[in-house]
């Protein structure tokens, strides 16, 4: 399989944003890059609400984010540490809710040190996080999409459906693949 050109640099220094029709390709694009990112040192934090990272994905740390007795045990964001959270079994507001609790400990913890590892946090089927980011319930990956670049963070948005992501979030330059 011939490599793909991928400038790091450059992917650095925005967020990216990686967008097709339904199994075009997608998912398996974004496992690559951030397979290239995690063993360039990066750390990688992947929000997969469709199951397939864990079989697509090199990230040697999974967890599985389900419901018990009904309520959601949100694992803790562990420092520098590479992970796939596989958030398939829940439904889309309880995944919401996961991502925004996950966003602000990446923001807390990584805001109290200097240089911080870069970050990249991938967001699998981001139109069902990002249709409306600028209200209450999103306040915290809005966040990170905007300014994360000053605590090191990136995010990776992986989307079928651009018409349903946020316009605030398409104003800013992505990174793209020569």
């Amino acid at each position: 399989m011939k490599s793909l050109p991928f400038d790091e640099k450059q992917a650095l220094l925005s967020n990216l944003l990686i967008s097709g029709a339904n199994a075009s390709g997608k998912t398996r694009l974004a496992c690559s890059i951030a397979s290239k990112f995690y063993q360039s040192g990066y750390t990688v934090i992947v929000i997969d609400v469709s199951g397939t990272w864990k079989n697509l994905s090199d990230l040697p740390y999974f967890v599985k984010v389900s419901k018990v007795d009904g309520e959601i045990r949100i694992p803790k964001f562990e420092q520098n540490t590479s992970r796939i959270y596989d958030l398939s079994n829940l439904k889309l507001s309880e995944t919401k809710q996961v991502l925004d609790a996950l966003s602000e400990q990446i923001w807390n913890t990584r805001t109290n040190q200097e240089n911080p590892v870069p970050t990249f946090l991938f967001l699998e089927e981001a139109e069902g996080f990002l249709k409306s980011i600028r209200g209450k319930d999103a306040e915290n990956i809005y966040r990170l999409i905007h300014v994360g670049r000053n605590i090191n963070v990136r995010c990776a948005l992986i989307t079928t459906d651009l018409a349903l992501i946020d316009a605030s979030v398409m104003q800013y330059p992505t990174s793209r693949i020569p």
